[in-house]
């Protein structure tokens, strides 16, 4: 099936503007979601560690244990941490595909039903990054041989390569969130198949997406920006540690809504590539 570029850009700021409080609403469960998390972790783990690093004698922390122990907290934290945001994005991709007419309960449970795909999914992807990387890294030396043009062209070559292996794989997570796959490695070959044909219409649709999105990104933060420092400027004596701590909480404030606007965007951005390229989109039945 061939991509309409201008269809799938269409669609994916359509279902951001039709579906905003939904896919608002399933950003704000998985953002308690992960601070909580992270405080459990932080909480639980580092307690852990240091009632395992004391001696017998309960004097004095072990450093080696304290040591292990906080590198273990760093990955079991990372790892989960992204696992979490994986299962988020899924809900978001249910949440926004132009297939689907979900409520936020059943896009929330897609994305915790997935989470051992996820987890099977991640180590995939960790272990296929090792393996690109090293072949990458290997091609680069080759190339390097030649001299700096051998360099740069081993470079370019490598970068060519990683994009269109990410535009073969973009499919992978709507796949799991609409088509409801819970093999990770299924999720991976279904993604492959669905795009052959179309990495580069893949690649152009996401420069264009890109290129709006950055152009978005500078007006909304021109006009912010220059609203907050007119407020800050124009504050003087006992005013000012207001105004810097007023301006603090609503860059805070901005800064989360820009985060998760983007995930909603970016969400429902592979969400109408994978309508787009499926043999059962409807996609013109949602907006009637």
């Amino acid at each position: 099936m061939e991509l309409n570029i201008g269809q799938v850009i269409s669609n994916a700021f359509g279902m951001v503007k039709q579906r905003f409080a939904g896919l608002l609403g399933v950003w704000a469960i998985y953002f308690v979601i992960q601070i909580v998390l992270m405080f459990v972790l932080f909480g639980a783990i580092g307690s852990t560690v240091f009632m395992a690093g004391l001696d017998g004698m309960g004097a004095q922390p072990d450093p080696l244990a304290l040591g292990v122990g906080a590198i273990l907290l760093l990955i079991v934290s990372y790892f989960a941490l992204i696992v979490l945001a994986f299962a988020s994005q899924i809900s978001l991709a249910h949440h926004a595909s132009p297939l689907l007419s979900p409520d936020i309960a059943s896009s929330f449970k897609a994305g915790i039903r997935s989470i051992l795909t996820v987890l099977g999914l991640v180590l995939l992807f960790i272990v296929g990054y090792i393996i690109i990387a090293v072949a990458l890294g290997i091609l680069v030396a080759i190339m390097s041989v030649a001299g700096d043009f051998g360099s740069t062209l081993g470079a370019i070559a490598a970068m060519l390569v990683v994009l269109w292996l990410v535009c073969r794989l973009i499919l992978t997570m709507p796949i799991i969130a609409v088509e409801g796959e819970r093999n990770p490695i299924n999720a991976i070959t279904r993604s492959w198949a669905l795009t052959s044909g179309n990495a580069l219409r893949i690649f152009l649709a996401v420069l264009v997406f890109a290129v709006l999105l950055i152009v978005l990104a500078m007006i909304v933060g021109a006009v912010l920006g220059g609203g907050l420092a007119a407020t800050m400027a124009g504050a003087g004596g006992t005013d000012s540690i207001a105004a810097l701590s007023g301006g603090v909480i609503f860059a805070v404030l901005v800064f989360g809504l820009i985060s998760a606007v983007s995930a909603m965007i970016m969400s429902s951005f592979v969400s109408a590539l994978h309508a787009g390229l499926s043999p059962t989109a409807s996609v013109s039945a949602t907006f009637e």
